[in-house]
């Protein structure tokens, strides 16, 4: 039986605000590896190419790291007809004030879905508020 791919997950990049020693990738504020920009554009434009594609995720490290590049890949996407996830271990929402102006801007952009990483182990770089935020 062939199963056929509906979801594209883009690591967008190695670089995290935290360092998880559970992480699959091995992320870490250290690492600068990224997906270079004009490669993350190509390769959601070629997603437009296996049909069966109905969801583009970036994650990483952390995606939110790439900032306003991040709003534009969203739109990207979002444009090309694509559903879009981000998963995040939400660092940048210090303030509720903050998260929902990043969380307005990137709906704005055509975000559909949010995944927020979190537990003990996230805990240790991220603290419970920034997630409630």
């Amino acid at each position: 039986m062939l199963i056929l791919p509906t979801t594209l997950s883009l690591i967008t990049t190695h670089h995290c605000t935290a360092a998880c020693e559970h992480c699959c990738f091995a992320c870490n504020p250290k690492i600068t590896k990224r997906i270079p920009k004009e490669n993350l554009k190509s390769l959601i434009d070629e997603a437009t190419h296996i049909p069966t594609l109905k969801l583009i995720c970036f994650t990483g490290g952390e995606c939110f790291t790439l900032g306003k590049e991040l709003d534009d890949r969203v739109f990207q996407a979002h444009s090309l007809g694509f559903r879009t996830r981000c998963i995040t271990n939400g660092y940048w929402a210090y303030s509720q004030a903050a998260a929902e102006k990043k969380l307005t801007d990137l709906k704005n952009c055509g975000l559909n879905e949010i995944n927020f990483s979190t537990g003990d182990f996230h805990q240790k770089y991220v603290k419970i508020e920034r997630i409630i935020n």
